[in-house]
């Protein structure tokens, strides 16, 4: 503790790291205040960062966009396939009506085949 104290010290007496034309002294700064990575590369990294957040939002505008223009398509179809389904459902329940009323085959083998075919034929 008492070195750290000594160090601080040091530091606190000490002038600003100037060079020539009085700009500061990176390199003596870096050692002082003992930086793991320069400004430079935190400074590269937000903007890598601020670029990364504009190409995001970009994306995220073109998706919603996307999503929107196919929400109005699916409004536009659902109309016609409700209307298509229903017509279907109507047909297919005529179908069944009329199969209903189709006669059993008798036991004694005779086969009206005539009646089947046009059983068939309104299917």
């Amino acid at each position: 503790m008492e070195e750290l104290k000594k160090r601080v010290a040091a530091i606190e007496n000490k002038p600003a790291p100037v060079m020539d034309g009085g700009k500061l002294d990176m390199n003596e700064l870096y050692n002082i205040f003992a930086m793991k990575t320069p400004p430079e590369s935190t400074i590269d990294r937000i903007k890598a960062l601020e670029e990364l957040t504009q190409q995001t939002a970009k994306e995220l505008k073109s998706t919603t966009s996307l999503a929107e223009n196919n929400k109005e398509r699916l409004d536009k179809l659902e109309p016609c396939v409700t209307k298509d389904h229903e017509e279907r459902i109507t047909e297919l329940e005529k179908k069944i009506e009329a199969l209903q009323n189709v006669q059993p085959v008798p036991d004694n083998g005779n086969v009206d085949t005539g009646a089947i075919m046009m059983k068939i034929q309104m299917l």
